[in-house]
């Protein structure tokens, strides 16, 4: 048994549950500096976020290929705001920068906005 926790519970549906219970959900690879790029935008906005490590999970393979073929890209980090794939770090970078990131979390969640901030990001988008 995986960290799914039931053989009944499928990657797919995990990875829906997920997306659906949380406003914004990043799927990440602890050692990925792509990762650690779009968390640190999220943290220097201030917006609360979920984050599914794959790297501690037994069955990150089939993780990252139900991530694949839900979002046409197997890489990390996938990035969803408010159920939609919005992709990796560069798209979330600049989304970040245009301040449509902010729009779309306003959307599903605007609680969250009471203490975000727009920052100098600091974070520069990765060849």
């Amino acid at each position: 048994m995986g960290i799914l926790g039931s053989k009944e519970t499928t990657q797919g549906d995990f990875i829906s549950k997920t997306i659906a219970k949380n406003c914004v959900v990043l799927f990440i690879k602890d050692s990925c500096p792509f990762s650690q790029d779009a968390l640190e935008i999220f943290n220097k906005l201030k917006i609360p976020f979920c984050s599914v490590s794959l790297n501690q999970m037994e069955d990150m393979d089939k993780m990252q290929q139900k991530l694949g073929d839900m979002t046409g890209a197997r890489t990390v980090p996938r990035v969803f705001i408010n159920g939609k794939s919005i992709g990796g770090a560069d798209e979330t970078l600049e989304l970040a920068q245009s301040g449509k990131l902010l729009e779309m979390v306003k959307e599903c969640a605007p609680e969250l906005l009471k203490s975000a901030c727009k920052p100098d990001f600091g974070v520069k988008k990765r060849n």
